[in-house]
């Protein structure tokens, strides 16, 4: 059911979907990383950039749990990525699998079959190889299509290699229950808590391909028990209470593969609020995997966040679960006040050390520990209550009066105060709900601004500035109210500053493309010149001025996708994105074209084709001269090179003659190399220069230029129009 709720709004709203998607991927647990990799694999555009994440991830390639997922992304997403993350992933795969798994791999056949280890690690490397570049064939081309018929020659088609098999992939364990659903279910209600209680595992074999465990009973329980649960619902509180093994399916299992009923949610309530009242059940942060009682408070709020959704207009598909009843919010409240209590995080597990997952990630560590998922799930119920409220009595959904109630609003209040609410990742939850606060209640939000990004210097509070931020910046990347950002002016000042000094959180939502989505959009909406005095002191100059280079680049970036994504919007915006490729052109020029110009000159690159009705070579010519330096000194092709031949594919119809000349000045430019592969572009342009009289000499003179380096690909055309 989550997977098929993630794939409704992924068609319906990309955005929206982003924080679930995230939290998937960024989740600790297998079964939803899988299903975050599912949902890319079906809708990988709107979110390439998580697609380019994953894919990219060394760690994914090799890992078995995920295996059937993420080959379906590879071949979905592939074509998805940039020129150079597709180099990079190509690359990763040459690279072939970790030495440490192949060298296991190798002792256990040889253990176990007498296998040469030399030969089992050359033919596991190639299989390996093999099943990765065939998931890619429809897309790759050049040496690695050569590589993969090469494999395909010597080892033969492979058999479905989305599926994973032990006897070729790396070897993993399953977990059983030590009885079957139809044997649990033939068992009475009583004879059954009987049974749990006095079961315990045996000592199981860690090599062997199965073993039996208390999860994988509980599991097996709670779908007997949903089976047909009003035959075992007197007794759905004493197998809870067993242990996390059992209780954890059971309070999923409320939403799981099933809508829930309206009388499920008292039953669902009933469980969660009997769990909290045991002071075991509340504070334990015990990490044993079968007594965590940790996961079923996690599992609660996964339980109340799915009660809380948006409401959705009767008799659609969107509805999931009957409404949760409204007599039942004050309940669901309340237990939401008790979990933001909650002791996990820890300290130490709220600033994860470096090499471990969450470092410098508070949005991350939120999504994955109670007491910040429950501050999440507080301020969707708040937004569903009251939308619930005004949708009940009619009332327009923009009023301004306030909609929190006094309970939650003392909460958030009392949260930020660090010397009672420290987590980093407990106030990232305030950035990324930042919107969805100020339209539940503009005068708090505006009171507590600074409190939620604070000034000081400290560096505890710095830090939290920086959590809460880039939570806002990561999740309203698209939401830009004019009246707000002007009142969030110092904050954004401050984040250019932290930007520029290193204070930003290590995450792959990019909270800085956000930061830049916002200050590209109120340039482009404001009036000044950037040639001004009154420029001096916009937000965009002082980002372009202290960013770095890589963040620059992403802001170019930016640029071109707001445009090449809503064309429509190009002839009002065209000139003040003009002017501002003009100033970086002038800045690069400045400076004698350095090599940290280099990433935005790339994606200014892109530009022209956007702009291909708007302006000509003629016009261009100038911008396309100081663009050139940042993009031919490169011994391989690049986004920059690729972009602007494929302009100039569309333009020497137009302009044979300027044309022609810029692809001469591009090639005489560039760095000699032996780089003489060239797309099928390139003979476009010098075969349709070639064959126009007023461009046929410049296109000719080319051709010799491009044969006194080495590459004679064009000989055929110059016999042709030479004579």
């Amino acid at each position: 059911m989550a997977h098929r709720r993630c794939r409704r709004k992924s068609r319906r709203d990309a955005l929206a979907a982003q924080p679930l998607i995230h939290r998937y991927l960024a989740n600790e647990h297998e079964i939803l990383h899988r299903l975050g990799l599912h949902v890319l694999s079906r809708f990988p555009g709107p979110y390439r950039e998580y697609v380019a994440h994953e894919l990219l991830d060394e760690n994914n390639l090799d890992d078995a749990g995920i295996h059937h997922e993420y080959f379906l992304l590879l071949r979905e997403g592939y074509r998805h990525l940039e020129s150079h993350e597709q180099k990079a992933l190509l690359a990763l795969i040459q690279k072939g699998p970790p030495a440490e798994t192949i060298q296991r791999l190798a002792d256990w056949a040889h253990a176990e079959y007498g296998e040469s280890k030399e030969t089992y690690i050359q033919n596991y490397e190639k299989q390996w190889r093999l099943k990765r570049l065939w998931m890619l064939k429809e897309n790759i081309t050049g040496e690695y299509a050569q590589v993969l018929e090469a494999l395909i020659t010597e080892l033969g088609e492979p058999e479905r290699p989305e599926y994973s098999r032990w006897t070729s992939e790396a070897y993993f364990v399953s977990d059983v229950s030590p009885k079957s659903c139809e044997e649990l279910h033939v068992m009475s209600p009583e004879a059954l808590v009987d049974f749990l209680r006095h079961w315990q595992p045996g000592r199981q074999s860690v090599f062997g391909p199965e073993q039996v465990t208390r999860g994988a009973l509980g599991q097996a329980v709670a779908d007997v028990i949903f089976s047909d649960f009003d035959r075992y619902a007197t007794h759905v509180k004493t197998i809870a209470f067993l242990g996390p093994a059992f209780a954890v399916p059971l309070i999923a299992g409320f939403t799981t593969n099933r809508g829930l009923q309206s009388v499920q949610w008292f039953e669902a309530v009933d469980l969660c609020e009997a769990l909290l009242r045991n002071s075991n059940v509340r504070e334990s942060i015990d990490i044993a995997a079968d007594e965590n009682w940790r996961g079923a408070r996690q599992t609660i709020v996964s339980l109340l966040e799915s009660g809380v959704e948006e409401p959705k207009s009767e008799g659609t598909v969107e509805n999931r679960y009957s409404p949760l009843p409204a007599e039942l919010l004050p309940r669901v409240r309340n237990i939401l006040l008790t979990l933001i209590s909650d002791p996990d995080p820890t300290p130490e597990s709220d600033r994860p050390p470096e090499t471990y997952f969450g470092h410098n990630d508070p949005a991350t560590v939120a999504l994955n520990h109670v007491r910040p998922r429950a501050m999440l799930a507080l301020v969707q119920y708040a937004a569903y209550r009251a939308r619930s409220i005004e949708n009940a009595q009619g009332e327009l959904s923009h009023i301004a009066e306030p909609r929190l109630e006094p309970e939650v609003r003392e909460a958030l209040t009392r949260r930020l105060d660090p010397r009672i609410e420290p987590s980093s990742a407990v106030r990232s939850t305030y950035g990324t709900n930042l919107y969805r606060l100020r339209w539940l209640d503009q005068e708090w939000l505006e009171k507590h601004i600074d409190a939620i990004f604070p000034e000081s210097d400290d560096a505890d509070a710095a830090w939290l500035f920086v959590a809460a931020w880039d939570a806002y910046v990561a999740f309203n990347r698209n939401n830009f109210v004019r009246p707000f950002f002007d009142k969030l002016r110092p904050k954004y000042e401050r984040a250019i500053n932290n930007l520029a000094r290193g204070l930003v959180t290590r995450t792959h939502l990019e909270p800085t493309k956000g930061l830049a989505t916002h200050l590209l959009k109120e340039y482009l909406n404001a009036d000044y010149q950037l040639r001004s005095a009154e420029a001096e002191n916009s937000l965009l100059v002082k980002f372009f001025r202290k960013a770095p280079p890589k963040e620059r680049g992403g802001a170019a970036w930016l640029l071109w996708r707001m445009i090449e994504g809503s064309p429509q919007q190009l002839p009002a915006f065209w000139s003040r994105i003009r002017s501002l490729w003009e100033w970086r052109v002038e800045q690069s020029a400045r400076a004698n074209h350095p090599n940290d110009f280099d990433r935005e000159m790339e994606w200014y690159a892109r530009l022209p084709l956007v702009a291909f009705e708007i302006e000509t070579i003629r016009s261009m010519w100038t911008l396309l001269e100081g663009t050139l330096p940042h993009i031919v000194r490169f011994e391989h092709h690049g986004i920059g090179w690729d972009s602007l031949e494929d302009y100039l594919v569309r333009e020497v119809n137009r302009d044979p003659l300027r044309s022609i000349q810029f692809y001469h000045l591009m090639h005489k430019s560039r760095t000699p190399s032996l780089w003489f592969y060239s797309k099928p572009e390139s003979r476009t342009i010098i075969e349709t220069a070639a064959s126009n009289e007023a461009s046929r000499q410049e296109a000719l003179a080319l051709i010799d230029t491009l044969a006194r380096s080495g590459n004679h690909q064009y000989r055929d055309i110059y016999q042709q129009y030479a004579g």
